[in-house]
């Protein structure tokens, strides 16, 4: 039996670990695989190092919405043969995300968090995410954990921060998997 983990973030996008330690953690763990499944990138790809022991692949996880329902969808693409097919699709949605964060920074420092754009860790060495902010926020003692309380009622529930970008449609993003000679599979099926 193989024992794999199909759907990791590492710090190319909002993962906590980098690529060398979700590796070293999956030997430690008794993994024979991986899949690092980076949200709207593949640019892990070529950071993926030539390992022993455990074999180590990269995906995708394309965040979509599906506008006429009201949710979100989440589309993992394993396989992908034709990466620049994807991330034609997945690239604006990186670019809005940055550039939201920037925006929700801001309405943060208007109350006093402090925050320095430039300090933050940022995916692929260019993007925010608002889980970087969250980072910052914890590691200042602004905030008491990543996705308790001050997440809720900042983030979500139509808190200070409480907005988002359009994100293509579930199926824009089946389609770019499989135009891309990719694997599609939907990611948090439960929820």
């Amino acid at each position: 039996m193989i024992r794999m983990d199909c759907h990791m973030h590492s710090t190319v996008s909002d993962g906590s670990f980098s690529i060398l330690q979700l590796i070293e953690r999956a030997k430690q763990n008794g993994l024979d695989a991986i899949v690092i499944t980076d949200h709207d990138t593949l640019s892990q790809r070529s950071q993926i190092p030539r390992t022993d022991g455990i074999r180590v692949l990269a995906g995708i996880e394309v965040s979509a919405y599906d506008y006429k329902n009201g949710f979100r969808v989440h589309m993992l693409g394993y396989s992908i043969a034709r990466p620049e097919v994807t991330e034609c699709l997945v690239h604006p949605t990186l670019e809005a995300r940055h550039t939201n964060s920037l925006w929700q920074i801001e309405i943060l420092n208007r109350h006093g968090y402090g925050i320095d754009a430039d300090r933050l860790h940022r995916a692929d060495g260019k993007y925010i995410y608002k889980q970087h902010i969250m980072d910052d926020l914890v590691q200042r003692g602004k905030a008491p954990e990543m996705f308790g309380t001050f997440y809720q009622t900042v983030f979500k529930h139509g808190g200070i921060c409480d907005f988002d970008i359009r994100s293509p449609s579930p199926l824009e993003a089946l389609r770019a998997i499989k135009d891309a000679g990719g694997l599609a599979v939907l990611a948090h099926s439960g929820q």
